[in-house]
């Protein structure tokens, strides 16, 4: 959920939802600038401001702010009926400006323990006395269980550093992707798109190792480059 909100808010800008439902603001694409508030009736004086750095909109007369996810949220609900859900918005915003869907890697599952069931406990009345033998503790060497843990530490460390390039490196695709579609037809796009997926796709189960899915990336990014400055 955390990657998909943060993709949207990164890829989609305030103005291309504004200009989704027809909302008025006074300046160019990009910059800062006024906008009239489209929730308090007739703002003939627009009291409403765009923010390009934070990718939101703010109403000083009724004292709101809403970024993408929030502004496209209550302009659904205003001319859908229903209020609009978070999750549905997410969807409704994917498909609205074509995101190209990715199976979003989900969190490893910590096998649980199984646990022995609890023992009766022992009669007192049959219970007999018996000396315990001493039980031999096995000795074992600190350094190597120290060894053992500072290894799965490293291992998991690297792994979850691995996830996280490697979703930055996505969210870097879907951006020049969303800027490249236009010089694509709409084969060629559904192409491109199916062949960035499957290659995530493997990077995330291991099949392709650093250097592959580096070397993989590297063609990508230069032929979105060529496309967009063609």
């Amino acid at each position: 959920m955390e990657v998909r909100v943060f993709r949207i808010k990164t890829v989609i800008s305030i103005f291309q939802v504004m200009d989704q439902f027809g909302l008025e603001y006074y300046c160019p694409p990009g910059s800062d600038g006024s906008a009239k508030c489209p929730y308090h009736g007739d703002d003939f004086t627009p009291s409403a401001y765009v923010y390009s750095e934070s990718n939101s909109l703010y109403c000083h007369k009724c004292q709101q702010q809403w970024d993408v996810i929030a502004l496209f949220r209550n302009e659904v609900s205003k001319y859908g009926g229903p209020k609009c859900s978070f999750s549905k918005a997410l969807h409704l915003m994917e498909k609205q400006w074509r995101l190209p869907h990715i199976p979003f890697p989900e969190e490893d599952d910590d096998e649980e323990e199984e646990t022995p069931p609890p023992q009766a406990a022992p009669d007192p009345e049959k219970a007999e006395a018996k000396p315990r033998e001493a039980v031999p503790t096995p000795e074992v060497e600190d350094d190597e269980e120290e060894e053992v843990e500072d290894t799965e530490a490293a291992k998991e460390a690297a792994k979850q550093e691995f996830k996280k390039q490697l979703w930055r490196s996505r969210i870097e695709i879907d951006k020049r992707l969303i800027e490249a579609r236009d010089g694509m037809s709409l084969n060629y796009y559904v192409k491109f798109c199916t062949a960035v997926d499957s290659t995530f796709w493997k990077a995330e189960r291991y099949i392709l190792d650093g250097e592959q899915l580096k070397a993989r990336l590297k063609k990508v990014r230069s032929k979105l480059t060529a496309i967009v400055n063609a």
